[in-house]
C-alpha cells in the first residue's frame, strides 16, 4: 500500500523534482486568527498557490516560484517544468521579508572511467631540461 507523501515547506529543502500538479488553491494569511485561510476559488486578496507532487514529498509553491521554474527551463517557445531538478535558496532574511529563489539545479557530470597510465618508467635522466 502506498503511504501518502509528506508535505514540506520550501524552507525545509534545497532540491526538488516536480512530477505532477496536484491542485491549485488560493491562500491568505489571517494575522488576527494567526492561521492560513484557503479557498478553491479566487477571492479578493487571496494569492494563488500550486501544490506539486515531487519525487519524495509534496510541495506548495507561489506564483513567483512557479514563474521562476517556467523561466528556468524555457526553451524555443516551450517549457516543461516536470521531471527536472530544481535548486531552492532564500535571500537570508527572516519573517515577512524572506524570499525564495528557484533555478534549475546544476547538472553534475558523472565521472568517466579514468584512463590507465603506464607505471612510472621515466627517470630523471630522461627529462631533457
Amino acid at each position: 500500500m502506498n503511504t501518502p507523501k509528506q508535505w514540506k515547506k520550501l524552507s525545509e529543502i534545497t532540491n526538488f523534482t516536480p512530477v505532477k500538479l496536484i491542485k491549485k488553491e488560493y491562500q491568505l494569511w489571517d494575522k488576527a486568527q494567526n492561521k492560513m485561510l484557503k479557498s478553491a476559488t479566487p477571492i479578493k486578496d487571496f494569492k494563488p498557490r500550486w501544490m506539486f507532487e515531487c519525487t519524495d514529498f509534496n510541495l506548495t509553491l507561489s506564483k513567483e516560484n512557479v514563474g521562476q521554474m517556467l523561466v528556468a527551463c524555457f526553451d524555443i517557445g516551450q517549457t516543461n517544468i516536470y521531471n527536472r531538478n530544481y535548486s531552492a535558496w532564500n535571500n537570508g532574511k527572516t519573517g515577512m521579508e524572506i524570499r525564495y529563489n528557484i533555478s534549475l539545479a546544476r547538472q553534475t557530470e558523472t565521472p568517466t572511467e579514468q584512463p590507465e597510465y603506464p607505471e612510472d618508467t621515466i627517470t630523471a635522466d630522461q627529462i631533457p631540461f
